[in-house]
């Protein structure tokens, strides 16, 4: 009897494989995402904070924690060289931090949060003469102490202008 033998597969490799299919669904599942990041966005600098979406966040920041690991040592078990191309092929950048894009991305949000915190505590400043007849916060000032400190350096700014 010359029956075709069948090697039984073994709970832990069947885990193992059910775990590797998981991993492959995750990383296209993100990929996806840092895809529809681009199409919305222009680029594939995901901040690594990024409050809309902490995962694709998260995920990034791996990425990039792992390409550094398999520079560095030579080896990872979790970014084959069919995920590098795949990141690479849709503008991923291993390295983020030193690149020209990441750096004006990251001063045009820090320059908008400047902005749109200047206008909220100038709000509070009219808000403020309009119940008190005048803008003269007090530098310890206990309802709103950041805007207290707010109201101190403008006018520190402003005196160290006047000054020239």
């Amino acid at each position: 009897d010359d029956k075709a033998k069948t090697v039984p597969t073994s709970t832990a490799a069947r885990e193992e494989s059910s775990e590797v299919k998981q991993s492959k669904n995750a990383f296209d599942e993100s990929l996806k995402m840092l895809i529809d990041f681009k199409s919305k966005y222009g680029h594939c600098l995901v901040p690594k904070h990024w409050v809309k979406n902490k995962k694709l966040a998260n995920w990034v920041y791996r990425q990039r924690r792992l390409y550094t690991d398999l520079q560095k040592h030579g080896h990872s078990s979790l970014l084959t060289q069919d995920k590098i191309e795949r990141l690479t092929s849709v503008g991923f950048a291993f390295r983020a931090k030193s690149t020209k894009a990441q750096i004006a991305i990251e001063a045009q949000r820090r320059s908008s949060k400047v902005s749109t915190r200047w206008e909220e505590n100038f709000k509070l400043l009219v808000e403020f003469k309009k119940k008190n007849g005048h803008c003269l916060v007090p530098k310890v000032y206990e309802k709103n102490k950041p805007f207290a400190s707010w109201v101190y350096h403008q006018r520190h700014h402003y005196k160290k202008k006047m000054a020239g």
